[in-house]
């Protein structure tokens, strides 16, 4: 994620120097809590060789359901362990994504709405970048007078940036904004429409208003609501305990703003399931930053002004939440936490600003019986109260009973950061040693780090041993120099798995051999550095610890054939110092400027995060006493994919961290896959063209402004405001074409090429063609229609616009295939309503009879209606599906319309699993008989039972009451698996579990019966899934 760290923020500086730039100018620091934080980055910086960082994840446990599986991972990210950053409640570098979105504050927080600041947030002030938008802050048309009050409105109560919101959840990934227009935009690969609560889309938090101060007490964004293109729909927020606060601890005042919203509810389209997830505020923490910083303007003898601040102490106070529970059918998997013992702030710490203890006083004292945790746990003052917490363990039950149990192990030393050192899972039997796994993590050097607040850090915020407490502005750069040798302090270094077998990772510092011109973004300039961390080797060893497999990762360009150059572009270089500058006023006169910052006055990392992007990474992988090599290449900066440059500046010379139109989404893409044998030959090769649908109305537009006290209080008009207008892109990019090359042993004279060609529909995202070419020449396609394909408005209850206005549109109801322009086969879906709920589901399943290839007669399927269509006379039905109206919406019957077989399916276990499938029969033939033998009233009786009458299922019971039919019954053991078969015949199979849910044998006839299959599961190095 990309924090918003403004670690100049300095409350005295804004006094005495009124608005310098965007570093100095904001004070809406909106830092996250460490959950969060850490949640963020997992989730927006790109997880891949073209950052050097990879994901590992270890799969805990994961709630089931029909239409939808949760998994819940805990997974480490490099990029986390920094000597100032706080470790989320699972240790430092650990998270377990759940689902979240999170504000990066641009200006104001969009919302802004209070007593004092009338509606300047975005959402109400966007109209102003409409007509003439770019130049709006150089404000043209005015007289110098109303000039001069129109500046020094627009500094303070105008904001004209659009926050970002970054979201992660179910494998959907991106983030969204508003635009001028008031339109929710959202740039993602993936279609993602956002609605705010349409009853409450603004309101108050009754936390902050209660126990803040109520003129201060902004209106909020209350509840968040994203659909898929399935028509699932995610809710964030909406309760008071999934949202998560901030305000500026040393600000003079208590303004809150809402953070993050975590996932509330997930309703599964197509079913009347839901996923409800419960949240408990937790105790405050604190982001605390030291910082220092000078401003000084020169107009002439006796009229300047200036500022310094020696170190001073900042920071915001947290109101996290943490998650307790998640419901899903008969499943609650609940988290437990207590206090953490890790090292802390100092007390002394909180007193270098008397506003810190007294906002701290006030609010605390206020607010802490509403928060569940000081209950039980006493504390004396505001320090006290200030707790981090840590994860203890996660428990899943199924229908009441305890089915796993997941501890963690830590440090929790508070001479020492919180580091995660051991995970056991436990399964059903959760006092058998044979039933529980455990994970053991070592770490670098942990003891090496730094108490938190010492500036021992680089540029990035790594620690590299070089104290910048006494700086200036010509030596701080130095000082924050990248330390080879230290900046791997306290990162993960070795997992060892359950049953024996560990893998090993050693990082190294990021190279580049680029930077970007901060004056110009389409620019590179050639300078060779260090900056950031990345992987450079995996070794994986087996059970006697001997080597299994290593990878290893070379950053440079062409490494294969011994090239030395770095492929890394540094997005930026920090700047510490300005010097001497000079510009001219709006009196039309020059003055002098100089600056200096302990943090770089401009952004370091570009808009998805990334330091460096690597263009080009060769891994190397030796096992069985061989090497491959495979070599991959990236979007990047030199080659196509810059950012675009500010559409209009005004006066913004001295501004070291103005805004672009960022393109950095399209960055970091697959570009070309090289596979080498052991003789560093090409064996196969890779080539994506990526296409981005550049579009200027495809963006956002926002407006950076920033005002400079030259000298006001001797004339009006020595002052300099600067505007930068800029947009935030949200057009799509896909993968327009793949050209896979297999080369044979004579090169390329008898190499296999494969061609594929890609179209897709802008607005949903979804593929509607493929072509793909052969190394014979010929030419397969395929074409999709989905339901936004066929113009529905005149039949606004038909149900193609039903699934339209319920998003479900990733449903295709035609697939043509071609072979050299001529059909081949095709299929087409039709869709129902199913009552009492109006699920929709599929319906009937249409195909083309031919037997070679026929010319494209522009037929259609009966997708909408044959009356308007026709029915060509080659289709024909193949299936029909009908579905138990009981609320649930499962299959009741499939019809074999070739062949007239219908089969049937009874369901039970809560609706949840099927118990018998019979063919060659009707449900009507069947439901007399069922409800006799399973001794019921109904089949909606049967079908709810929390457990039906399993012998009935085993011992041939339905078998022989319908002996001209094919049945098989089951029976289950909910959320786990089938426990038995028994076929026509009547032979049952069984099949057993361990306590983790996994199979591990299949008998015959009987529990005890002879064994047909056994199932070993041995945790090796490679079970972890190590993402690059």
């Amino acid at each position: 994620m990309k924090i918003v760290y403004w670690p100049i923020v300095l409350f005295f500086c804004l006094l005495s120097l009124e608005i310098v730039n965007a570093q100095i100018k904001d004070e809406w620091i909106s830092p996250q809590t460490p959950n969060t934080a850490s949640l963020g980055t997992y989730g927006a910086i790109p997880v891949s060789l073209y950052t050097g960082t990879p994901t590992i994840s270890i799969p805990l446990t994961e709630l089931k359901g029909e239409n939808l599986t949760i998994p819940i991972n805990i997974c480490y990210h490099s990029g986390n362990i920094k000597p100032n950053q706080r470790s989320g409640w699972v240790g430092n570098g650990w998270t377990i994504p759940i689902g979240t979105i999170y504000r990066e504050v641009r200006g104001l927080p969009d919302e802004m709405y209070n007593d004092l600041l009338k509606g300047t947030g975005y959402y109400f002030r966007r109209n102003f970048v409409n007509s003439d938008w770019d130049k709006f802050g150089e404000a043209p048309n005015l007289s110098r007078k109303n000039r001069i009050d129109f500046h020094r409105e627009l500094a303070y109560y105008k904001d004209l940036e659009p926050d970002i919101f970054h979201f992660n959840i179910n494998g959907l990934q991106g983030c969204f904004f508003l635009d001028q227009n008031g339109k929710w935009c959202v740039q993602s690969d993936y279609f993602v429409s956002i609605q705010l609560d349409s009853n409450e889309p603004l309101g108050y938090s009754v936390f902050t208003y209660s126990f803040s101060q109520p003129s201060y007490a902004s209106k909020i964004f209350k509840k968040f609501i994203l659909t898929d293109n399935i028509g699932n729909k995610y809710t964030f927020g909406g309760e008071e305990s999934s949202i998560e606060y901030s305000f500026v601890i040393n600000s003079g005042s208590i303004m809150f703003t809402a953070n993050s919203w975590h996932i509330k509810e997930i309703q599964i389209n197509g079913s009347e399931e839901k996923v409800l997830f419960e949240y408990e505020r937790g105790p405050f923490t604190s982001s605390l930053y030291k910082y220092s910083c000078g401003n000084n303007t020169y107009k002439n003898e006796g009229c300047n002004s200036s500022g310094y601040k020696g170190w001073e102490m900042g920071g915001t106070l947290l109101l996290p939440v943490y998650l307790k529970k998640i419901k899903y059918n008969a499943q609650e998997l609940s988290f437990a936490f207590s206090k953490s013992d890790e090292l802390n702030y100092n007390r002394n710490d909180y007193y270098w600003d008397t506003n810190i203890i007294g906002n701290l006083n006030e609010f605390i004292g206020r607010a802490r019986h509403n928060i569940p945790f000081y209950r039980s746990q006493y504390a004396s003052d505001f320090y006290d109260h200030i707790t981090w917490v840590k994860l203890d363990n996660i428990e899943l039950r199924v229908n009441g009973t305890v089915r796993n149990r997941i501890n963690f192990g830590y440090n929790n030393s508070n001479t020492e950061r919180l580091f995660l050192e051991s995970i056991s899972i436990k399964g059903e039997m959760l006092y058998q040693d044979q039933d529980i796994q455990k994970f053991s993590f070592k770490y670098r050097n942990t003891h090496l780090l730094p108490k938190y607040l010492e500036c021992i850090t680089d540029h990035m915020g790594y620690y590299n041993g070089n104290s910048f407490s006494s700086f200036n502005g010509g030596n701080i750069f130095y000082l924050r120099q990248t330390n080879e040798n230290l900046i791997t302090t306290g990162i993960l270094e070795e997992i060892k798995y359950p049953t024996g077998g560990k893998t090993v990772f050693e990082y190294e510092a990021g190279q580049y051999s680029k930077i970007i011109d901060g004056n110009d973004r389409k620019h590179l300039i050639d300078e060779i550095g260090y900056a950031g961390i990345r992987i450079k080797k995996i070794t994986s060893y087996s059970e006697d610890y001997s080597v299994a497999w290593s990878k290893e990762y070379n950053y440079n360009k062409n490494a294969v054939l011994g090239g030395d150059v770095s492929s890394g572009i540094l997005t930026n270089k920090p700047i510490y110092y300005i010097g001497n500058g000079s510009a001219i006023d709006m009196s039309g006169g020059t003055f002098s400027f100089s600056s200096t910052n302990s943090s770089s006055l401009t952004n370091i990392i570009d808009d998805n995060g990334v330091l460096i992007g690597y263009s080009e990474v060769t891994e190397v992988v030796s096992a069985n006493n061989s090497k491959t090599y495979i070599t991959k290449k990236f979007t990047n900066h030199d080659n196509g994919y810059t950012d675009d440059n500010p559409t209009y500046t005004f006066k913004a010379d001295l501004l070291m961290n103005k805004k672009f139109s960022s393109r950095a989404y399209e960055r970091g893409r697959e570009k070309e896959i090289i596979y080498y044998n052991s003789d560093k030959k090409i064996v196969k090769s890779i080539v994506n063209h990526w296409g981005a649908k550049f579009s200027q109305e495809k963006s956002s537009r926002a407006l950076m402004y920033n005002y400079l006290d030259v000298a006001y209080w001797c004339n009006h008009e020595y002052y300099y405001p600067s505007s930068v207008a800029y947009l935030n892109y949200y057009y799509p990019v896909f993968l327009d074409s793949t050209i896979e090359t297999q080369f044979g042993t004579n090169g390329s004279n008898d190499s296999i090429v494969t061609k594929s060609k890609y179209k897709y529909h802008e607005t949903t995202k979804l593929l509607k063609e493929k072509e793909i070419t052969d190394s014979n020449g010929d030419i397969y396609m395929t074409k999709i229609t989905y339901p936004f394909d066929y113009l529905t408005l005149n039949f606004p209850t038909h149900i193609n616009s039903q699934m339209i206005l319920s998003n479900m549109l990733n449903y295709p109801l035609e697939e043509k295939m071609f072979k050299n322009g001529k059909i081949i086969s095709a299929t087409g879906q039709t869709y129902t309503q199913v009552s009492p709920n109006f699920i929709i589901k599929p319906a009937d399943k249409y195909i083309l009879n031919v037997t070679s290839p026929i010319d494209d007669e522009n037929f259609v399927f009966p997708v909408i209606s044959t009356e308007l269509y026709g029915i060509n006379a080659k289709i024909s039905k193949n299936i029909s599906l009908t579905y138990h109206e009981n609320g649930t919406g499962k299959i009741k019957e499939i019809i074999n319309a070739q062949t007239s077989v219908c089969t049937t399916y009874l369901w039970s276990y809560n609706h949840q699993h099927p118990i018998a499938e019979i063919k060659n029969a009707s449900y009507s033939e069947v439901e007399n008989l069922a409800k006799q033998i399973f001794s019921v009233t109904s089949y909606d009786d049967l079908s709810s039972q929390t457990t039906p009458n399993e012998s009935k299922l085993r011992d041939g019971s339905l078998q022989r009451a319908l002996p001209h039919a094919q049945v098989t019954t089951y029976t289950y053991k909910p959320l786990v698996g089938m426990i038995s078969k028994t076929d026509p015949r009547g032979v049952t199979t069984y099949y057993k579990y361990d306590g983790f849910g996994r199979l591990i044998e299949i008998r015959e006839n009987n529990e005890n019966g002879r064994i047909i299959q056994r199932f070993d599961y041995h945790y090796k190095s490679n079970f972890i899934p190590i993402i690059l």
